[in-house]
């Protein structure tokens, strides 16, 4: 398949910390690989991430605050290929993206230096950024296909500028996630919580257990009336004004100076990670749908909000 990695043969399942490939040039235009992104786009379900409808919400927040040229941009790229619209967008890198391009499964994280349970969380780049290739270098790369689809539209074929498009929405809400920018066991996925009772994990609580329960608990289980409340708080929001400027004004083909600024999005994510996933006192086995929900729905609201207005920004850059 043509993407803005060239894809190295298929590896074995890796462990979240296991060994990287290296970034490879930018592989333009073949035509059969054009012919299996279109069937792959055409074919690939979403699954749940941030819920799935957490990618979906960051992606409507960016959408609404589009600047008039870069919705034509958007629209242009969502209606010539088969993303029904910026939402499915959003969620067509999980799944059987990832399943059939092991690959891309590293481009979803970025593995701060942790030890929360201790009150220890570190984020650097390019330290965290294992061997060049993570979710900051991928949001890079996405970014400049997508600029240099608009500036050189004759080097970047339409299939591949929706790919990227997909991979930029996708990724930018990944990083609003605070276990994605954490590498302490294996992002929260090895540490055991329950959830109402259930078995779960505290990764699968913060992708979508929390973001759920207050959906069914604050908004009559209405999720256009949840979503209506992220749109509308994120046009009066101050949040994040430094990272939502970086984003703004980065020079959108310089793949390296957008990775720069995305991982100050990681570093802010990184923080929450001692201070709202871990707070003082938690341990493994914790029950998470009562005192500790209460105590981080406004986080989940807050992060997601980020995402939406960080994601605004750089494709307001990008496709001017």
């Amino acid at each position: 398949m043509c993407d803005y990695y060239s894809a190295p043969p298929a590896p074995a399942a890796r462990a979240r910390t296991g060994t990287r490939p290296a970034i490879r040039p930018l592989a333009l235009a073949v035509a059969t690989a054009l012919v299996a992104a279109a069937v792959m786009l055409a074919s690939a379900p979403g699954v749940r991430a941030w819920g799935d409808e957490g990618h979906r919400a960051v992606a409507s927040i960016a959408y609404s605050r589009l600047s008039p040229r870069a919705r034509v941009r958007v629209d242009a790229l969502l209606a010539a290929h088969p993303f029904k619209d910026i939402e499915s967008a959003a969620v067509w890198p999980d799944g059987a993206v990832k399943r059939s391009r092991p690959d891309t499964a590293q481009w979803h994280y970025v593995n701060g230096h942790d030890k929360p349970l201790s009150g220890k969380c570190e984020f650097r780049y390019p330290r965290d950024c294992r061997d060049g290739v993570c979710a900051l270098t991928a949001v890079g790369h996405a970014v400049a296909t997508l600029r240099l689809w608009v500036t050189s539209p004759e080097r970047v074929p339409p299939a591949l500028a929706a790919e990227a498009l997909a991979f930029a929405v996708h990724i930018v809400g990944d990083l609003a996630q605070p276990l994605h920018a954490s590498g302490f066991a294996r992002g929260g996925n090895d540490v055991p919580v329950t959830f109402a009772g259930h078995p779960t994990n505290l990764h699968a609580v913060w992708d979508f257990s929390l973001l759920r329960k207050t959906v069914a608990a604050d908004f009559g289980g209405s999720w256009p009336a949840w979503l209506a409340q992220l749109v509308g708080g994120a046009a009066v929001s101050t949040l994040d004004t430094g990272d939502v400027a970086c984003a703004a004004t980065v020079a959108a083909d310089d793949a390296r100076a957008v990775a720069a600024c995305a991982a100050r999005w990681a570093k802010q994510a990184n923080r929450i990670v001692c201070r709202d996933v871990f707070p003082a006192g938690f341990a493994p086995g914790a029950e998470t749908s009562g005192a500790y929900w209460a105590a981080t729905k406004a986080v989940v609201h807050d992060q997601l909000v980020r995402g939406g207005l960080r994601l605004a920004a750089m494709l307001n850059q990008a496709l001017e």
